[in-house]
């Protein structure tokens, strides 16, 4: 290890020593139990450690009475209540509003890739805006779920004030707002 023969002994001896105290801490919280123990008040009862005997029989406390616990009752029309509605778990499409210089129009997007940019013969979302490529961005269906992908490496694609990076891709939620150019794209509502 070392070339001097007294400094090996002496660390030696101290990790000796730290496996001692480790051991002994060890042995001392195995031994020593904390049990705590709460009344219905929320008092807390420390347990004798003790038994008490009588005649060298060790007497044990007579049970406490254990209250069960209430439920609500059900509200008086539960047999009329609505069904929950569940929602599947594949994304179908995406209802979303397009805002450009102040008008808005909405949008159902059911079929994928949906290609976004300015180039109407391949787009199936037109964005007629100068500071958007001809092919911008795209919305995907992936394993049941809806990722905006950008597919142009010049302008930027935005979802929620955050830059993607160049053709990289994130997971939309409702509520999403996704930035090309000066077009707002507003994910209004997720169809499943």
């Amino acid at each position: 290890m070392f070339d001097n023969a007294q400094l090996d002994k002496m660390i030696i001896f101290a990790l000796i020593g730290i496996v001692a105290i480790l051991v002994v801490a060890v042995i001392a919280l195995a031994v020593k139990r904390n049990i705590y123990y709460v009344d219905e008040n929320g008092n807390e009862i420390k347990p004798n450690k003790k038994k008490p005997a009588v005649n060298g029989q060790p007497v044990h406390p007579a049970p406490q009475k254990m209250t069960p616990l209430q439920a609500d009752p059900l509200p008086q029309n539960y047999d009329k209540a609505e069904p929950l509605e569940v929602k599947g778990s594949a994304v179908a499409g995406a209802l979303v509003s397009v805002t450009i210089n102040g008008n808005t129009s909405e949008s159902e997007i059911t079929a994928f890739p949906c290609l976004m940019g300015r180039e109407t013969s391949s787009c199936n979302l037109v964005i007629s805006e100068p500071a958007v490529s001809r092919r911008h961005a795209q919305i995907i269906k992936e394993d049941g779920n809806l990722y905006l992908e950008d597919v142009s490496e010049h302008n930027g694609t935005f979802i929620n004030g955050i830059k993607l990076p160049p053709l990289g891709r994130a997971r939309i939620h409702e509520g999403d707002q996704i930035s090309l150019g000066r077009a707002e794209i507003v994910v209004q509502k997720l169809l499943y």
